[in-house]
């Protein structure tokens, strides 16, 4: 990982006495230590916890204050909405999988401010967020939701993954030994892994489809060669997870 001008590397001690130190000498990295980001997310051992993203919901509310007392309309705020803080955290979602507290945490920031009054103070919901982010044909503002954002996310891994040849690709393959088939392999310890067995679990369970079929569906995720993430979004939707 490169960090203020430096490249560490991270193994456990056991790997660490065996080679960890011919990998110094050769390369001339140094050891860091886990959690540090790269960049601008932070890379963390095992599942992400509420505190290691708590910076996430900070900087969406930091970006909150600094429209408090400006005159916006409900509609000047649904465009800041749209278009400025929904898509703070979209870097870390195409890595990560945000825990559902840190969700809960930015809907609430989000519904706040857009029910606001010009001063910051608290105001009825005529409507739940849920509902909101909901497409405007049903009665929604168009707002895209977390939750699907999330699910698009990793919906982009599998397009990778199934449509790509790049070096994380490969380093995924290598250490599932291609077994896509195989749901069993959810319990490889990569955490990117874990989350692309859990969505291709729930999209099968939902859809009632076999192996083949989802690889299908993440095959019409694309427009040109290129991976959509609007179809994929909409994947979410129809699924309603």
């Amino acid at each position: 990982m490169y960090q203020h001008g430096k490249i560490h590397f991270d193994m456990s001690q056991q790997y660490l006495e065996k080679c960890g130190r011919r990998i110094m000498r050769i390369t001339g990295f140094s050891k860091g230590k886990l959690p540090m980001k790269y960049p601008g997310v932070l890379i963390a051992k095992g599942r992400m916890k509420n505190e290691m993203l708590q910076p996430l919901v900070d900087k969406i509310f930091g970006r909150i204050n600094g429209f408090i007392g400006k005159d916006l309309s409900k509609g000047g705020k649904l465009i800041l909405i749209k278009d400025v803080l929904s898509s703070i955290p979209m870097h870390i979602m195409a890595i990560q999988d945000p825990t559902k507290e840190t969700i809960r945490k930015i809907n609430s920031s989000l519904a706040n401010f857009f029910w606001s009054s010009r001063d910051n103070e608290k105001a009825h919901h005529w409507k739940a967020w849920k509902k909101i982010t909901r497409p405007k044909e049903e009665n929604g503002l168009g707002l895209r939701s977390l939750e699907h954002l999330s699910m698009a996310a990793a919906c982009r891994m599998w397009w990778n993954y199934l449509y790509s040849d790049s070096l994380w690709v490969n380093m995924i393959k290598s250490m599932t030994h291609g077994r896509v088939n195989d749901n069993s392999s959810y319990c490889y310890g990569s955490t990117v892994w874990k989350r692309m067995m859990k969505l291709k679990k729930v999209l099968m369970d939902k859809m009632g489809s076999t192996t083949i079929q989802f690889e299908d569906l993440i095959g019409e995720l694309s427009h040109q060669g290129k991976f959509n993430l609007s179809k994929a979004y909409e994947v979410g939707e129809n699924q309603s997870i």
